[in-house]
């Protein structure tokens, strides 16, 4: 029997801005629109969530929940996507973080630091539900939000890879891409530009370099290329030309319409 067909959609660069705490740029936006406007449709195939760690083990979680969200839930989305972190140790980034609201130097202020890492480090042993919801400890299998998580699994040769986002500045997406094409799979990618490479003068040269190295490689292991404007598409045609690559290329441009507004509205004078 066959086995049925997963799309997997690589998102473990905004895992990773969600587990700096930080806020999603542009890419990540789009990224999560996108998603969120795809779990509102009928669907005949399922769509996850993946997460790359370093180590090339992958976990994956189910992206349904996204559906019932009325704006995102960037600690919820961590909870389900963060399983690199421990279940008995504070996340560090994020510790780090909280002591970080008592910045700048004196002996005070270094007492303050030193009890909140110390009563942190004590609730993660008594009464851990906080830390859990706010993304330092990792939530249990039990916890609302793991229900759909996969933790180590292998994508099948049937199954989907796409990546919305950038994968450009992490080795581990791009090789995980790679074994999956060998094996026979399919992969899609999304380009937003190809400014690194085609106006190296805006970028550091290691910019420049690791962007070109992943695109070679992309080239070679994509199924599908996935553009955001007509522009980036041209662009994207001419460099696989050039090396005799004829690879599909769809243009998704991106919405520019205001959501709650009906398209085409104008402004009211007044």
């Amino acid at each position: 029997m066959p086995s049925l067909t997963t799309i997997f959609v690589d998102l473990t660069d905004v895992m990773l801005f969600l587990r700096r705490g930080g806020t999603l740029t542009g890419i990540q936006r789009v990224e999560i629109n996108a998603l969120w406007e795809i779990m509102r449709l009928p669907r005949r195939l399922p769509f996850k969530g993946l997460v790359v760690e370093q180590n090339g083990s992958c976990h994956a979680f189910d992206l349904g929940f996204l559906a019932d969200q009325a704006q995102f839930d960037p600690e919820d989305f961590h909870r389900r996507g963060c399983q690199d972190i421990s279940d008995r140790w504070p996340n560090e980034i994020r510790l780090k973080q909280r002591l970080a609201a008592h910045p700048g130097p004196g002996t005070w202020r270094r007492i303050q630091r030193q009890l909140i890492k110390a009563a942190t480090l004590l609730q993660a042993r008594l009464n851990p539900a906080t830390l859990i919801e706010q993304g330092l400890l990792r939530a249990p299998a039990n916890h609302p939000s793991q229900r759909g998580v996969q933790r180590d699994i292998a994508l099948q040769a049937s199954d989907v890879y796409v990546c919305l986002g950038t994968a450009w500045n992490r080795e581990w997406s791009t090789d995980i891409a790679e074994r999956h094409a060998a094996r026979g799979g399919k992969v899609v990618q999304m380009i937003h530009d190809l400014v690194p490479v085609l106006r190296t003068d805006l970028h550091e040269g290691s910019v420049n370099s690791a962007f070109g190295r992943w695109l070679e490689k992309m080239a070679r292991c994509t199924s599908q290329f996935v553009c955001v404007s007509q522009n980036t598409g041209r662009d994207l045609a001419g460099y696989l030309q050039e090396r005799g690559r004829q690879t599909p290329i769809g243009v998704t441009a991106l919405a520019h319409e205001f959501k709650g507004q009906p398209r085409g509205a104008r402004k009211t004078p007044g």
